[in-house]
Order: C-alpha cells, then structure tokens, then sequence
C-alpha cells in the first residue's frame, strides 16, 4: 500500500464496534490485497465473517480524482459555450448607444408589431454594476433607464447616401406616419 494513502484507510475504513462487551477496532477494506481484519479477534470473539454484497474498495478513492478533473473540464467547456454569444462590456459614458426594447419593455404607445425594436441613439450615463449601464432615455419612454448589456449596441452614426430611404425607382417621397404622398 502506498504511504500517501494510509490517510484514507485510517479515516474512512476505520470503525469500532461492542460486541460481547468489549470494544473492537475494525479496519474494513474489501478492496485491496491486504485483509486487514485481525483473524484473532474474529476467532476469540465467535464472530461470522459474511462478504459484503456491496462492498467499499479504496481504487473507488483514487477514481474520485479522475471524475474531479472530468468535471472541471466539462465545466471549462460549458462555461466556453455559454460565453461564446456574450458580449463584452465595452461602452464608456458619453458613448452613444441604440437600446434594443424586448417585449415587456416597450414604452406605451409604443408596442407595435411593424416599429423597430431598437430605440436611440442614447447617451451611456454611467456603468452600473459589471454588466448593466444607465441610459439617458426621454421622459415619455417611461421604462427604466437602466439596460443589461445584452440590449445595447454601440451607434456609428450614419452616412447619409446608405441610410436616406430613397429609391433609384422612386418618385414619389411616402411619409409613412401620417400615410400622405
């Protein structure tokens, strides 16, 4: 038996039993070479020596470390997955940001199948914890200003000729609220 795992036979096998008045110190391991039940006391005690049908082995112990290590791989692994459409939080304040509202964050009014879903572009007041920022929203939103990072996303301006709404096709300029040509 190797020395650095005497610890364990000691702590986990070792037990004391009464029996017939006198007490006994019992080392039980079923799974190694080794019989460490004292032959004498079984005899001068009259006691019945039965094989456990499910018995400890100590080479389970040894296991233990395999099955640690697997675990701390797996979870490396999943923590890897899990982090790999996370966003990091990279915004500073003054930066301005466009607010994606989901669903139960819609200002009233504003909940239309058809309206865009993000908001903005705001100004990032101040970082709020490791993952959250407080918006400047206008006071008509009536949501809370402050956004997980999840539904920010940074604002690079825009450039006119990409982003005017005219067609090439176009002749006739449509304003879409209040549906005049």
């Amino acid at each position: 038996m190797v020395e650095e795992d005497n610890w364990l036979r000691n702590d986990i096998f070792h037990t004391m039993c009464t029996s017939h008045g006198k007490v006994c110190n019992v080392i039980i391991d079923r799974g190694s070479c080794e019989n460490e039940i004292a032959t004498i006391m079984v005899e001068k005690l009259n006691l019945k020596t039965v094989d456990h049908p499910r018995s400890y082995k100590l080479s389970w112990l040894h296991k233990g470390n395999e099955v640690r290590e697997r675990i701390i791989k797996q979870n490396k692994k999943y923590q890897r997955q899990a982090n790999k459409h996370r966003k990091p939080a990279a915004f500073k304040e003054g930066n301005l940001v466009w607010v994606h509202l989901h669903k139960g964050r819609f200002p009233r009014g504003k909940h239309r199948k058809l309206k865009p879903r993000a908001n903005g572009p705001f100004k990032v007041l101040k970082r709020v914890g490791d993952n959250a920022y407080k918006i400047e929203l206008p006071r008509d939103h009536g949501v809370l200003a402050i956004f997980d990072v999840a539904s920010l996303s940074p604002y690079h301006g825009c450039k006119d000729e990409e982003n005017s709404g005219t067609s090439y096709y176009a002749t006739e300029v449509y304003d879409t609220e209040s549906g005049l040509v």
